[in-house]
């Protein structure tokens, strides 16, 4: 189905190729009500079974690890029942020991045979002894010690353990000793004499790690981790082959009154990984795992192809709007040249409608007749690929007559497997834009003329300005004449030096009037090569000839000349020369006027100093202002040309406040090239 044009769209849409809003309201509830479009229901299914056979294998587990527990604490009291019964047999062995003592007088060596005898009988016993009030030891079995005190009994201890058995003429079982050899153990005393407390004791050594290991049966210490300890958990012996498990606790049992003190901990060992149950789980683990992923990645397929579809119905209505709303027209080609698709702006723009022009091969009903050739020829140029950048003009003739001008782009048109399918153009009208410009150029022109006319005024200002300096000399100089020949006095030489002065001040006046008159013609600055100290030198030199009453000195480091048109320039200089006398005079002093001309890197200046009152705050702020002036006489333009002129010549004329009193003017002109001939600038009038 083709889509491009808007009839074939709403076609499209009527027909159900493109899902209608409707309908895509409807799935989307669907959707929110059963998930992925239907995968919701089955994934809940899988997790849930999943869910079921973790609870069961906890529950299986959690049965197990009970189930441990209690075969632990019944071994537990069984181990316990042991070595409580144990430890009675060994004090009831060393009761009788010292009662046959105390009765046949058993010593040396016959009690150390008995000795020998009950410790064979006994595996827990480390050490059995006879031992004096004092804590010798009289006798004993093979490897005795040699003292209690090796025994781990201290005196305060024996004394203690002594006076309770003497007490209750039975053997008492002490705390914890601990001997210089073995570790941790228990010590048994009994009365061996009628003597009471001054008499001998039978005392044995009973080691607590060979009471765990005699007394504890080797199937329960395969199964269990069995320790006694302390009243602070601090482990005295120990029989076990490995870690407990933490998921069991252990149960710690009191020895009971023979033994006080004293802890028995049991402790499951942790069981290896059942490896059928693991891999029952795993296998359902991943079945599960399998079955999600399927679902989920088709749920995401199904997401992404109704993500498409609702993206291609997005930008289908998006394009439609965005056509619809451009105020630029729009018109799409095949390769052939027929229009395939135009916008309602295109349509407004020409007046034809879509329906008239989709289909249409050139020549299109908007081409003027008139122009139909050279259309045609930039027609196939596009066609081609040569197409210009910059866009290409027509004049164009809409369905009621009316002609509009209008800037064509032209572009590829590419399709999404990037197949070039024809052009796309982009018609922007600029019929407004071209009678802008030309009401632009219209005014511009009148603009200038009236620029013009008013530089005209400023120059003839400037001619009164200039001219009434090299008139008032030729009057000046004729006057005088006048006077010697009435006198009878005409020397020829005054004479001729009279006439000559006049007649270079009659020249000036007619160079300014040739350079108003240049102005008028539209003549350009004439910009040379210009030995700006020479031209300085002159125009100091006429100086000192029109004030004679001050100095006027001429200070020159350039070594170049400068580039500048020779008579604008010698204008701002003599303007600069007169207004640094005019200050000196009212400043009532004799004038001191310096000239300075140097170069400073790839440029030459020249700078005017005076011995004037300076420039007050008000007017160095409006110093070049036009009509600002200080003079009872002046015009105010003098400063103002001189800025125009300098500026004309790529430089800036400032002022300033010299130090030490005094006003110092100055402006640069680049230097002239080497061999570089007469150029032009900007018209003379611009620069007044």
């Amino acid at each position: 189905m083709d889509f491009r044009s808007r009839a074939n769209r709403e076609a499209a849409i009527e027909a159900g190729s493109v899902v209608a809003p409707r309908a895509d309201r409807r799935r989307r509830i669907l959707t929110r009500l059963f998930g992925w479009g239907g995968e919701a229901l089955p994934l809940a299914s899988i997790a849930l079974l999943a869910a079921l056979v973790a609870a069961l294998v906890l529950l299986a587990d959690r049965q197990e690890r009970e189930t441990r527990r209690l075969d632990l604490v019944r071994d537990a009291l069984w181990v316990g029942e042991a070595l409580d019964f144990a430890l009675s047999s060994q004090r009831e062995a060393v009761q009788r020991l010292a009662e046959d003592t105390q009765r046949g007088g058993l010593a040396g060596e016959a009690f150390a045979a008995r000795a020998r005898t009950l410790s064979a009988a006994y595996a827990e016993f480390a050490a059995l002894a006879l031992v004096e009030a004092g804590g010798e030891i009289s006798a004993g079995a093979q490897d005795r010690p040699d003292s209690v005190a090796q025994m781990g009994l201290g005196a305060e201890e024996f004394a203690t353990a002594r006076a309770a058995s003497t007490v209750s003429r039975h053997a008492v079982i002490t705390g914890v000793v601990r001997p210089a050899e073995g570790g941790p153990a228990l010590a048994i005393v009994a009365p061996a004499s009628a003597q009471g407390a001054a008499g001998a004791f039978v005392v044995a050594q009973v080691s607590l790690d060979k009471l765990l290991a005699q007394q504890a049966p080797w199937w329960v210490a395969e199964r269990l981790a069995l320790a006694i300890v302390d009243a602070d958990d601090e482990p005295l012996a120990r029989r076990a082959r490995g870690e407990a498990d933490p998921a069991i606790a252990p149960h710690k049992s009191a020895f009971g009154p023979i033994a006080p003190g004293l802890f028995l901990t049991v402790a499951a060992y942790a069981r290896p990984s059942n490896v059928t149950q693991n891999a029952l789980l795993g296998a359902i683990a991943a079945m599960a795992i399998v079955a999600a992923a399927s679902l989920w990645a088709r749920a995401r397929h199904l997401a992404r192809r109704r993500e498409s579809e609702r993206r291609l119905r997005e930008e289908t209505a998006f394009r439609r709007s965005m056509e619809d709303s451009l105020t630029i027209g729009m018109r799409a080609r095949d390769l052939e040249g027929r229009i395939i698709s135009v916008n309602a702006a295109f349509e407004r723009m020409v007046g034809w409608s879509e329906a008239d022009l989709v289909g249409r091969a050139p020549p299109m009903p908007y081409w003027r007749e008139e122009d139909i050739a050279r259309t045609r020829a930039l027609h196939d140029k596009v066609l081609v690929g040569d197409m210009p950048d910059q866009g290409m003009e027509f004049r164009f003739r809409r369905r009621d007559g009316v002609e509009f001008d209008a800037l064509v782009y032209e572009a590829p048109l590419i399709d999404a497997e990037g197949a070039h399918r024809g052009w796309i153009g982009s018609f922007l009208d600029i019929t407004a834009r071209r009678q802008a410009e030309a009401l632009a150029r219209e005014q511009s022109e009148t603009l200038e003329r009236t620029a013009r006319l008013v530089t005209i005024g400023e120059m003839a200002s400037l001619v009164a300005h200039e001219l009434n300096q090299p008139l008032a000399a030729i009057s000046s100089w004729n006057a005088g004449m006048l006077n010697l020949l009435a006198q009878g006095e005409a020397d020829p030489d005054v004479l001729r030096g009279a006439l000559e002065r006049s007649a270079e001040a009659a020249q000036r006046a007619g160079r300014i009037l040739r350079r108003v008159q240049d102005f008028v013609r539209r003549s350009e600055p004439r910009f040379e090569p210009l030995d700006l100290a020479a031209l300085a030198a002159e125009c100091v030199e006429r100086a000192r000839r029109e004030h004679r009453d001050g100095e006027i000195a001429l200070d020159v480091t350039a070594d170049a000349p400068a580039q500048g048109d020779r008579i604008l320039i010698e204008q701002v200089i003599v303007n600069l020369l007169r207004n640094a006398a005019e200050a000196a005079q009212a400043q009532g002093a004799a004038r001191r006027i310096r000239v300075t001309v140097r170069r400073i890197d790839d440029e030459i200046e020249l700078a005017v100093r005076d011995n004037g009152p300076g420039l007050p705050p008000d007017v160095a702020a409006r110093l070049f202002t036009p009509f600002q002036t200080t003079k009872e006489k002046g015009m105010g333009l003098g400063l103002t040309i001189c800025r125009s002129i300098v500026e004309v010549h790529g430089g800036r004329l400032t002022g300033a406040n010299a130090p030490g009193g005094g006003a110092a003017f100055a402006f640069r002109l680049r230097l002239a090239e080497q061999g570089e001939a007469a150029t032009t600038g900007a018209p003379t009038g611009q620069a007044a």
